[in-house]
C-alpha cells in the first residue's frame, strides 16, 4: 500500500476517484435501526478484549466468507498474510482499500477472507453485503460509523473484536490520516506548488512522502472541501487556486460537515471498550 502498488488507481483514474468518486454518504437513520436489528437477532457478537488472531483463524476455517475491517489496511496487512491465512487452511484472501477500490466487485464476489478499510465500506457499502461475518478488528470512530457498518451487512454476524491496543491504534490512525484540517493544509501546499494540472507529480505530493500511502478518503475529502469553498477551481485539463482577501470558512462546506460527523466526532472511540454494543 504505497505509491509503487500496481493494484491502485493510476493516471486519470486517480483524479476521478479523488474528485468525483464515492466519498461520504448522505445522512440517515438507517444505522441506528440496523444496530437495533442486529441486537434483536443476536447477530452482534462481543469479542472485545479477547485475542484477535484465534478468532479470525476460527472464522476463516469455518468455510463461511469473512470481511475483516480495520482502521488502516496498509499497516494491518500482516494480520492476515502472516498470522491468519496459513497455507493449511486452504482459504484465499484479498486486501482492498480506497486506493484500489476498483477491486471492490472482485472482493465482494470471490475471496474467502477480505481485509478492507472501514472508510472504504462507508463509501462503498455494497462490499459488505455478501459476507457471512464482518469482524471489526479496530473500533469505529463514531456511533454513526458503527451504525452504517451494521447497515451495510444487514444479514451478517457483526463481531466487535477490538481491545485496548486496537483502540489506541484506531486513535493514532485517526489523528494521522483522518484529520481533515491537516489533509487540507497538505493538499493546499501541494496544489500551490503544482503546475496547475492534475498530473503524476501532484499525485505523488498528495499521496506519497511516507512509507504508506496517505488516505485516499481524507485526501479526496480535502480536495472537495477546498473545491466546495471556492478555493480550488477545477477547469478543463487542470485547476487554479483562488486566494480571496477575506477569510473563507471551509468548515461550513457540506463535505467538511459530513466528514466531521463520520470521522472527527470520535464519540464512539472514547467509550468503545466499555460501551454497550
Amino acid at each position: 500500500c504505497d505509491l509503487s502498488c500496481a493494484q491502485r488507481f493510476s493516471g486519470p483514474s486517480v483524479w476521478r476517484e479523488l474528485l468525483d468518486g464515492p466519498l461520504v454518504p448522505e445522512g440517515g437513520e438507517e444505522g441506528a435501526a440496523a444496530l437495533s436489528a442486529a441486537r434483536a437477532a443476536d447477530r452482534l457478537v462481543d469479542r472485545r478484549g479477547r485475542p484477535v488472531v484465534p478468532a479470525l483463524t476460527s472464522l476463516a476455517a469455518s468455510g463461511e466468507r469473512v470481511l475483516v475491517l480495520v482502521a488502516d489496511v496498509a499497516r494491518r496487512r500482516p494480520l492476515l498474510s502472516r498470522d491468519v491465512l496459513s497455507p493449511h487452511l486452504g482459504r484465499c484472501g484479498l486486501y482492498v482499500q480506497a486506493a484500489c477500490a476498483a477491486r471492490v466487485a472482485e472482493a465482494a464476489a470471490g475471496p474467502d477472507v477480505v481485509m478492507a478499510g472501514i472508510d472504504l465500506v462507508l463509501s462503498r457499502p455494497e462490499l459488505a453485503a455478501t459476507f457471512a461475518h464482518v469482524v471489526l478488528v479496530d473500533p469505529p470512530l463514531t456511533q454513526a460509523q458503527f451504525g452504517r457498518l451494521a447497515a451495510a451487512a444487514p444479514a451478517a454476524w457483526l463481531h466487535a473484536a477490538w481491545g485496548a491496543p486496537e483502540a489506541a491504534f484506531a486513535e493514532r490512525v485517526a489523528a494521522a490520516e483522518f484529520d481533515l484540517d491537516g489533509a487540507m493544509r497538505r493538499a493546499w501546499r501541494a496544489l500551490s506548488a503544482g503546475s496547475g494540472r492534475f498530473d503524476d507529480p501532484l499525485e505523488q505530493e498528495l499521496l506519497g512522502g511516507d512509507p504508506f500511502l496517505h488516505s485516499y478518503s481524507a485526501t479526496g475529502a480535502a480536495l472537495r472541501a477546498l473545491r466546495d469553498s471556492g478555493l480550488l477551481v477545477s477547469e478543463a485539463g487542470g485547476y487554479h487556486l483562488e486566494r480571496p482577501q477575506s477569510k473563507v470558512d471551509v468548515t461550513r462546506t457540506d463535505t467538511y460537515e459530513a466528514w466531521h460527523t463520520l470521522f472527527l466526532t470520535n464519540d464512539f472511540l472514547r467509550t468503545c471498550l466499555t460501551a454497550r454494543l
